[in-house]
């Protein structure tokens, strides 16, 4: 049986282009997401893609490294991370937790220093290494056990000894001789000013090795290359230390212990409805978990609402499917193919309550049908706009997440579990208005505004064709 795999994933490098690629977004109460969304995207696809069995996320502590001690101006010329970036970093971990993957960071090292650790552990009980990275000094590490995946916007590289070659001409162990002559300007390293990538890979391999070149820089050519490796040897070595990566930081955990766990989807689901990520939410079992739950209506029968309605009078309607519908009376569901002539009249009657959602919709699509709908009571889309006017949809699926905290798939079309979530979301809805003081808006003001609105787009507008 082959070993499994070790994903190490360079998280903060992950966060920063998540962040950068999606900086505007923002979750309604105003805390930014992008970089938790961007990079819990990465994830998930890795996950679902290549699912490994074995993953860390490494991360950078501080700036404050060793590098620095060697050399002050190391990566001197970065911006400190912004504040809507650094705000969403715990945030991350949290998911990353969630999921059951193990965070790898240590004090005075950085995210590829752990990576490096970590790798040669790993290759050291003949365990297969992918280090999920976008970073040039990162493949300083590949070789047979151990691969770099780059992640792009819209592909994939996977770099083995060979990618490595054919991409730099140079192999994997001549990266940080490579980084050494052409410097690095991202984390600035120096390097040799004035050589660029291709004359510092035309240098190697004409001379096979860093050392060889500085033993005979008299006969470097052109004269132009000569100059600046002369002009510049203190600063090439000193680069050279700066692009190897520690292979030996002590870390709390080896390799063998970043077996993935068990995911929190509970977690996953506080933390994705606290964020609005629906997307990742209509992806957790527990999404699929609250979809089986049995729901059942009866044929409806004059009679048995004339009893309900004896003793209650409100019902709640749902007619997303076709010309079918369901109505609710007394916690009691009657499914509706055929409107006769006495559901007809409780339609109509003012004097019973009408609860749905989009209540409007509902009454132009029975206005259409030759079929009165009054006594407009409870519109949980329209209570939902009125807690948070700022949210861009009310579906009921939205509404479930916000205020049942549980994701319980798209309900359009289904009646049944339309109705099911409205009776929930009442008493919700309606606790929150009172605590809020927004009850005698809601139905002094914004209900009756649904029947007029329901009654102008009814009636139209006559246009003075001429004009």
């Amino acid at each position: 049986m082959d070993n499994p795999e070790l994903y190490l994933i360079d998280a903060n490098a992950f966060c920063y282009r998540a962040f950068y690629a999606l900086g505007n977004l923002s979750a309604s109460n105003g805390q930014p997401t992008g970089a938790i969304y961007g990079f819990t995207n990465i994830l998930n696809k890795l996950l679902k893609q290549k699912k490994p069995q074995f993953l860390a996320a490494c991360f950078d502590v501080s700036r404050d490294t060793f590098r620095q001690k060697k050399f002050a101006e190391y990566k001197i010329q970065r911006a400190p991370m912004p504040n809507d970036l650094s705000s969403q970093i715990p945030l991350i971990k949290e998911i990353i937790s969630a999921y059951g993957i193990t965070i790898c960071e240590k004090e005075g090292f950085e995210a590829d220093d752990i990576i490096a650790t970590l790798s040669t552990q790993a290759k050291d009980k003949n365990m297969p290494v992918v280090i999920v990275s976008s970073d040039k000094d990162i493949l300083q590490l590949v070789s047979g056990d151990i691969k770099v995946l780059s992640l792009g916007k819209n592909e994939e590289v996977l770099y083995d000894v060979n990618k490595v070659k054919e991409r730099f001409g140079l192999g994997p162990q001549q990266i940080v001789e490579l980084i050494a002559l052409m410097g690095d300007a991202v984390d600035n390293i120096p390097g040799a000013k004035g050589i660029g990538e291709k004359t510092a890979v035309e240098l190697l391999k004409t001379y096979g090795s860093l050392d060889n070149i500085l033993r005979s820089i008299d006969k470097i050519k052109p004269e132009r290359a000569k100059k600046a490796v002369a002009n510049s040897i203190e600063n090439i070595k000193l680069s050279r230390e700066l692009a190897v990566l520690d292979h030996n930081v002590k870390l709390e955990v080896g390799p063998m212990d970043l077996k993935i766990g068990e995911p929190d989807h509970q977690k996953l689901l506080k933390l994705f409805k606290q964020f609005e990520f629906k997307t990742f939410l209509k992806e957790l079992p527990a999404a699929e978990g609250n979809s089986h739950k049995e729901l059942k209506a009866e044929d409806l029968k004059d009679p048995d609402l004339k009893a309900l309605l004896k003793k209650h009078n409100e019902i709640l309607v749902s007619a997303e499917s076709g010309s079918n519908m369901v109505i609710n009376c007394a916690g009691k569901n009657f499914a509706v193919e055929n409107i006769g002539e006495y559901l007809s009249a409780v339609l109509a009657d003012k004097t019973i309550k009408k609860t749905g959602h989009d209540l409007k919709k509902i009454k132009l699509k029975l206005s259409k049908n030759g079929f009165e709908f009054e006594g407009l009571y409870f519109d949980t889309m329209i209570a939902a706009y009125l807690l948070n006017p700022s949210k861009s949809s009310y579906t009921l699926n939205d509404l479930a997440w916000d205020y049942l905290g549980n994701a319980p798939g798209d309900p359009a079309g289904n009646n049944l579990k339309c109705i099911d979530l409205i009776l929930n979301l009442k008493p919700r809805l309606e606790s929150e208005m009172q605590d809020k003081s927004l009850k005698n808006l809601f139905y002094d003001v914004e209900m009756p505004l649904v029947e007029v609105l329901s009654r102008m787009e009814i009636t139209g507008i006559k246009i003075d064709a001429p004009f």
